[in-house]
């Protein structure tokens, strides 16, 4: 019988081990023979590997590195998680993984250097930092969305918040700057600008018009026993403005035990000029001139209604018209200047 030679793969078939060649190592021992090659430290995409083909008789057969490789990914993309958060490189402190220009490459660490900063692109670069504009959208920013008193500066970049941004109707008062007692929103300077808080004297001389400026109606009563210096009727405050024409009236709902008689007298603000004042009760009246000048009016016991009308030029300061009161005579007795009296002030 012939000699049975090894099976042999030449050019994709398999046939036996030809005459002319051999096995390598002579006695076929593959693994002495590779280990006393030559080290090749860089592979080629070209070089090859012998391998056994379970499927086809376990006959030898080779493999280039570019099939290798090919094959080593192929698997590799069939498989879903398999890399684990230990597996990665450390990272820097609070820090994502990405790539922060515009354009690809390798990734790398995108830090947070500063609290309370965001990820955002901005300038074609993702990075941390502060909003700005054109990172929120249109009507974003609702009511509820902001707590009362909590947007502090660190929160927003400077400028970051435009009109465009803010949700129409969304504004509320809370929100607004706090305001002084007795204040209007407006604008006195020259000029468009900044809405300012106007105070009550401010938008009176702003208005320069004819009107009825102040008005008023007391709440409570007053009154006088045995005191003949005259007091400021508590809720009898006109508030007038400057370098204005005034008009201005009391009325006074006086009750008068025995007969210490009344006296009355109205205070203006500084500078004011050209004081007029008249006062008529019970068919008695007086009329005076300046500021504080008192008008007695002699009366018996009763309740009358006072009348004190007057008009004056107030100067370079606005401030307050008030009516004073007081016994003519001490006499012991109460005078009482009863709730719902009142006045106006007319300027021109």
């Amino acid at each position: 019988m012939a000699e049975k030679r090894p099976l042999c793969h030449y050019s994709g078939n398999v046939e036996e081990l030809k005459s002319t060649d051999t096995l390598p190592g002579a006695g076929g021992d593959v693994a002495a023979v590779i280990h006393a090659a030559d080290a090749k430290d860089t592979l080629h995409d070209n070089d090859e590997f012998g391998v056994v083909d379970t499927e086809a008789a376990n006959v030898l057969k080779k493999h280039t590195w570019t099939k290798l490789k090919a094959g080593i990914k192929a698997y590799l993309d069939t498989l879903t998680n398999w890399i684990s958060s230990a597996m990665l490189r450390n990272s820097s402190a609070c820090s994502v993984i990405g790539r922060g220009a515009n354009s690809s490459g390798v990734p790398a660490d995108i830090a947070a250097g500063t609290n309370d900063h965001v990820l955002r692109r901005s300038g074609d670069v993702l990075a941390f930092g502060t909003l700005a504009a054109g990172s929120l959208a249109s009507d974003a920013v609702e009511t509820a969305k902001i707590k009362d008193l909590n947007v502090t500066a660190g929160k927003l970049a400077s400028d970051a918040v435009e009109t465009a941004k803010i949700k129409d109707a969304n504004v509320t008062l809370a929100k607004m700057a706090n305001m002084a007692t007795a204040s209007l929103l407006g604008r006195n300077t020259a000029g468009a600008g900044v809405p300012e808080v106007l105070s009550a004297a401010t938008v009176l001389t702003l208005l320069n018009t004819r009107s009825v400026v102040s008005c008023l109606k007391t709440t409570g009563n007053q009154t006088w026993t045995s005191d003949t210096v005259l007091a400021g009727v508590v809720e009898m405050v006109l508030p007038v403005a400057a370098n204005k024409s005034i008009i201005y009236e009391f009325w006074a709902w006086v009750n008068v035990n025995a007969t210490p008689d009344i006296s009355f007298a109205v205070t203006h603000p500084a500078s004011t000029t050209n004081i007029k004042n008249q006062v008529r009760l019970n068919g008695e009246s007086g009329f005076v001139t300046g500021d504080s000048t008192r008008m007695d009016i002699p009366c018996a016991t009763g309740l009358y209604l006072a009348k004190i009308t007057g008009c004056c030029t107030t100067g370079a300061s606005a401030g307050n018209i008030q009516l004073k009161a007081a016994q003519r005579l001490s006499s012991g007795t109460t005078i009482t200047l009863y709730v719902s009296s009142g006045g106006f002030a007319i300027q021109f």
